[in-house]
């Protein structure tokens, strides 16, 4: 990525001026080091899916990057694992780039209190790139970014490999220079409002924004615990389409505060939801760590980070142990990091639950596998787990109807590997029952039973 960054900037790119340097050898390296990164959302898809609500086609790998030049450059990444066997070696595409303007008081070329190199604006510190919808054939989403005292977004158009860029608009105001994560929500609420949350050390900021113009609808701020700890984790969770939960973690102060998790309800209002199932995990597992060790207590958690499965309903916290009170000491191998994986879904719920959306079969599998392991006692009810799993696959996701659009014979002897896969996919549906993934979960579970 930083060697296709120089190879853009040497071209016409790099004439243009900088703020931070005027030295040529001086911009380049500027421009071609990466300071932060985001990958896109997948693009959306207007096709039927194909086997289990796998898209058929995954579209373009886009990549947004920040430099220490303050610019946003956007590319296109092609690996020889998404095309098929075609490529043999990685390869980047830069599509173009935009310059984020400074305020007047922000650069100086002779700063030398402490104060004055603070304020100076000499990269962006976070991106986050919100769901694409699709509008007028064209796809549409908004990059928000943060400077040192402002999070500004633009609006972004994708079309046939070449991006567009809107107009720059000033999200919020941060009091305090700006280090935390953002995170958009990737569910596209009632189809065209998009949720970003806003970490700084001053508190919570969540955004709900039009996705078709940019337009600020509603703005809560909230500051749980009154903590300043950075952010080190954020995941959002849509249990209905009226209520979004936000779950976060900061490094070290997170088993010590009261608030893990918000929801933001349709009115865009802001509170705290009671102690989220994960964090009770981390709980036990200092308790467990404490015994063990015999500290009488003394032990605290730090937490690396938080992430949500693909169908969004588990979630997966990575955390260490330590001792409070002492220095600790020893060898790295006894260092360990735990991943706890807990639901975002209830199982107790009267029957199992498949969230909407573009998925794998993996991901399925594993939400079959947890389900079974935590609602069936017995051989015997097996059975009637199966089928229960049946009728909540074929309402969540329908046959793929792709091969049935048209009557037309698929071009299996076209030679081209990328239609031929594409085929396969559309049409699993039809040659393969919905029950054999039943029976390939059982079969992995069975050892328990055993």
């Amino acid at each position: 990525m930083n060697d296709s960054l120089a190879k853009y900037f040497a071209g016409d790119a790099g004439r243009e001026q900088s703020v931070l340097d005027s030295e040529e050898e001086e911009k380049m390296r500027l421009r071609s080091r990466i300071r932060c990164f985001v990958w896109a959302p997948t693009l959306p898809t207007a096709q039927a899916s194909g086997s289990i609500g796998t898209q058929p086609e995954w579209g373009a790998h886009l990549i947004a990057m920040a430099n220490d030049d303050n610019q946003v450059i956007f590319a296109v990444v092609k690996s020889p694992i998404t095309t098929l066997g075609a490529e043999k070696d990685w390869s980047a595409k830069v599509l173009g780039h935009f310059s984020i303007t400074p305020d007047a008081d922000a650069i100086s070329s002779e700063a030398t209190t402490f104060d004055e190199f603070m304020q100076q604006q000499r990269f962006v510190s976070q991106i986050a790139w919100s769901p694409w919808v699709i509008c007028d054939g064209q796809y549409q989403s908004i990059l928000a970014y943060s400077t040192n005292e402002h999070v500004r977004a633009r609006n972004l158009t994708y079309t046939h490999g070449t991006i567009e860029f809107g107009e720059e608009a000033v999200f919020a105001e941060i009091d305090i220079r700006n280090n935390g994560a953002m995170k958009w929500s990737p569910t596209v609420v009632d189809g065209d409002k998009l949720i970003l949350a806003v970490f700084a050390h001053t508190g919570i900021t969540c955004l709900t924004v039009s996705a078709t113009d940019g337009s600020i609808l509603s703005k809560a701020f909230n500051n749980p615990d009154g903590r300043y700890d950075e952010n080190s984790g954020v995941v959002w969770d849509h249990p209905t389409d009226s209520l979004a939960h936000l779950h976060f973690s900061t490094f070290t102060t997170t088993m010590d505060n009261t608030a893990s998790s918000m929801e933001v309800s349709e009115s865009g209002t802001l509170s705290v939801r009671p102690t989220p199932s994960w964090r009770a995990q981390i709980n036990d597992s200092r308790t467990l760590f404490s015994v063990q060790n015999e500290l009488q207590g003394h032990a605290k958690s730090k937490i690396w980070g938080l992430c949500a499965s693909p169908l969004g309903d588990f979630i997966a916290v990575c955390y260490t142990l330590h001792p409070s009170d002492m220095i600790e000491y020893g060898p790295p191998a006894a260092r360990r990091s735990t991943i706890a994986v807990n639901g975002l879904r209830s199982f107790g719920q009267p029957s199992i639950n498949f969230p909407a959306g573009n998925t794998s079969a993996e991901a399925v599998i594993y939400t079959i596998r947890k389900w079974l392991d935590n609602t069936v006692e017995v051989n015997q009810q097996v059975a009637g787990f199966t089928r229960q799993v049946l009728e909540q696959m074929l309402k969540v996701y329908e046959p793929g109807s792709a091969g049935d659009a048209t009557n037309e014979t698929p071009a299996y002897d076209s030679g081209d590997l990328g239609v031929l896969v594409h085929e396969f996919k559309c049409r699993l549906n039809d040659a393969l029952p919905l029950d054999y993934l039943i029976s390939i979960s059982w079969a992995s579970a069975n050892a328990r039973f055993l």
